[in-house]
């Protein structure tokens, strides 16, 4: 698969040349969004804001990465969520929270009281990082169908391992 680069307000990332690339218009130097949307369907989105606002609120990097599987748990939809795995990992040079879990979400009929709510299955992948020489925080997170899953993985891991959050000492 071949990439570009990307690059904006001092972050950096690799992300495959078949992605349609969406930056959240109110996006700036300090908090914003961008999305990576592959052919698939599958999205890969890089999210990043002020770090003492993070930690003012969340304390440390795990409590941090448990809120936002927490938001995703409280989610409408989601019918099932079940953890794959959560370990400390290195992006560079910063420790981060990798989660894997496996998300099942129940979709709404329009004849939903009279058939059975027919479910889809995600995959998500996140990485929650704080970069103190940015004062920021980032989040990499790829979400897949189950039958694209191995892909996205592959794929995410290659742009967390290309991504830059500042310029290097």
């Amino acid at each position: 698969m071949d990439y570009e680069n990307f690059a904006i307000h001092g972050f950096f990332i690799k992300y495959p040349i078949s992605c349609k690339v969406e930056l959240d218009p109110d996006s700036d130097w300090n908090k914003g969004n961008v999305v990576f949307k592959l052919p698939t369907g599958d999205r890969i989105f890089l999210s990043w804001g002020p770090i003492q606002t993070a930690i003012k609120k969340y304390r440390d990097l795990l409590t941090f990465a448990n809120a936002g599987l927490d938001r995703i748990r409280k989610m409408q939809m989601v019918t099932k969520i079940e953890a794959v795995e959560t370990e400390s990992k290195k992006v560079y040079g910063h420790d981060t929270i990798f989660s894997h879990f496996k998300v099942q979400l129940g979709k709404p009929s329009l004849f939903s009281l009279f058939k059975r709510q027919e479910t889809v299955l995600r995959e998500i992948w996140t990485y929650h990082g704080f970069c103190h020489d940015s004062e920021r925080y980032f989040i990499i997170y790829g979400i897949s169908e189950m039958r694209n899953s191995v892909k996205l993985s592959e794929i995410l891991r290659y742009m967390q391992a290309s991504f830059r959050c500042h310029a290097p000492k």
